[in-house]
This record gives C-alpha cells, structure tokens and sequence, in this order.
C-alpha cells in the first residue's frame, strides 16, 4: 500500500478490513496517538494540550527554556526578535527583548548548564553572518563565536547541542533553498565547535539535509536528523524518496565520532528538531506530529500495521 505523507495523514487512507477502518477513524478524533505500551509511561492515562497563548501564524523557531530564571526564549523569524515567556507567573506572560548587538536570524538555540550561557545558530542577517553566537539570558549580551569555515561563509546553520566538550551543529543549505543566500559555499555539514580553543572539525558531510541535532545525556551518542525530503522551496511537496531519518552515532572523543547508524525513519514528513530525555526517549518535531522514538529505535508514536490502542482527546484509552 503507498501513500503520499504529503497530501495525506496515514489514519486518512482506504484499507479493505472494516474493523481497521473503524480503528483509523477513531484515530483521527485522537490528540495523542500510542503504538507501544511504553507510550502511556510518558504522557501517564489522562494527558492534554494546553494552549498557552494565541500568537501570530509567524514562523518561529528555537525554543530554549532557562531553569534559572524559569523562562522560555523563542525566536520570531517573521519578527526578526527574541520572545520572552516567564513562567514564574500565572498564567504566564510574553514579551519581546532587545538583543544586543542584534540578533535577526536565530534559528536553533540550546541552554548550556557549564557556562549558563545559550548558544544559537543564526541565518545571515542584517545585524549578524550565519554562524554560531551566545546569548547572555540576563544581560541579553550577543556574542559571536563563529562565522565561517576555513574562509569559506557557512550556509545556513540550523540546530545545535551542546555537551562538556563543546557545541555540535548542523548547516544545511536550506537560506539558498528559500531564496536567502545566492549560492553555497560549503556541502551540508555537521560540525564540532569548542568555544575554549576556537577548534572547528567537520563531523559528517554526507547527509543530504542535516537539521536537528541532540546528545544523549551521557553524551556517549550524538543523534542528527536528516530532512533531505524537504529539499523544495516552501509550499512544493516533500520528495518522499530522499531522507526523512534520524541518524546516531557513536561520540568517542571530543569532536569524534564513529560508526553512523541508522535509527530511526520518520513515517510523518520530516523529522526536525531533536530533543533526549534522561530515560533515553528520543522527541522529534515532525511536521503536525511529535513522534516519540524508544532507546532503542522503536517508535511509540509512529508504527505499520494493527492500531492496537490510541488516547482520545477525552483521556479515555481506546481500542482493543
């Protein structure tokens, strides 16, 4: 059975068992979707969805969240400003900051708990070239760290993690795509920084669209998504048979890696940004979808075959 993930959701499709027709309809009424008994260990028997705030349809990316102040910052890309969520108040208010120097392209963003600083990864701007800068979440002071590789200007610089021995990122060339940048400089590429020695190293540059990018909290493996289906300009239909995957590898040493595995195959458009629980649980934003991935690859949210149980939007478990 084929099905085009672009122009329709997996629970939409026509199959010939009427008890498995009945099971996707009831799928679609679901605001939580399980594959796997394990699922229900993570969102519990009675999850739900808060709307937080009512925001414009602008595009917005990075969300970094501050223990210490117990705030959340996003990036408005539409705005080419920072968002600022206090969460010490309820319900929880919003404003805009001023950044300082300016930061209009912040793309991906992650809090580091070595340096309490955040580190982002930038498009290039009016203020700013594509590269990887710091945030100063109290003073709001911008710094950048680094803008280019071996002369060569960077793409458009995506995702990052940032682990005790320096910062992971990934810059694909999605500005040229979008019709931001004249022309590439550099193949996509996956990167190690360390901001103490100014050491940059070339991790992998044989992913077709390296995007979202996390480390295991033991930081024995890095996990790098590859959205290679998105490869069109906005608006055009994915390319189903180009990656749309989640790779990991194995971090033996300070910027090194090795063996690259495959791990997990998003069923729902592209996986995007990445996050690692402590218990191993992989999250992927994946176009309407968050897909959750077990330690060991299995998808809990995403899965071929019976729909064995499924979480209605009343927190009732359904399904036999």
């Amino acid at each position: 059975m084929s099905v085009d993930i672009e122009d329709q959701p997996f629970f939409d499709i026509l199959v010939p068992d009427r008890k498995l027709e009945h099971e996707l309809e009831r799928v679609s009424e679901a605001d939580f979707i399980a594959f796997d008994e394990r699922f229900f260990d993570v969102i519990g028997s009675n999850p739900s969805i808060e709307n937080m705030f009512n925001l414009s349809t602008s595009l917005r990316e990075a969300p970094v969240y501050v223990p210490s102040e117990n705030v959340l910052f996003v990036a408005d890309q539409g705005a080419g400003k920072l968002l600022r969520i206090n969460l010490t108040v309820e319900p929880p208010t919003f404003e805009y900051v001023a950044l300082d120097p300016p930061l209009e392209g912040i793309n991906g963003a992650v809090y580091s708990r070595f340096d309490e600083l955040i580190y982002t990864t930038v498009n290039a701007c009016p203020s700013a070239e594509s590269g990887i800068y710091s945030i100063d979440p109290i003073t709001l002071q911008t710094k950048p760290l680094v803008n280019n590789f071996l002369g060569h200007h960077f793409n458009s610089p995506n995702d990052l993690a940032v682990t005790k021995d320096g910062v992971w990122f990934t810059d694909p060339p999605y500005a040229a795509i979008l019709g931001n940048s004249s022309s590439a400089e550099l193949r996509a590429t996956v990167y190690f920084y360390n901001p103490k020695s100014n050491l940059l190293r070339p991790i992998d540059e044989d992913i077709q669209m390296p995007n979202g990018i996390e480390a295991s909290v033991d930081e024995r493996t890095l996990y790098v998504a590859d959205s290679g289906s998105l490869c069109k300009p906005i608006g055009q239909p994915t390319v189903p048979t180009k990656h749309h995957s989640v790779y990991a590898y194995d971090i033996v040493g300070p910027g090194q890696v090795r063996n690259r595995n495959l791990f997990y195959v998003a069923d729902q458009w592209v996986p995007d940004g990445i996050k690692v629980t402590p218990a191993g649980n992989l999250y992927s934003a994946a176009g309407i979808f968050v897909d959750i991935v077990s330690p060991d690859g299995d998808p809990r949210t995403v899965e071929t075959g019976d729909i064995s149980r499924l979480c209605r939007r009343d927190g009732n478990q359904a399904g036999q």
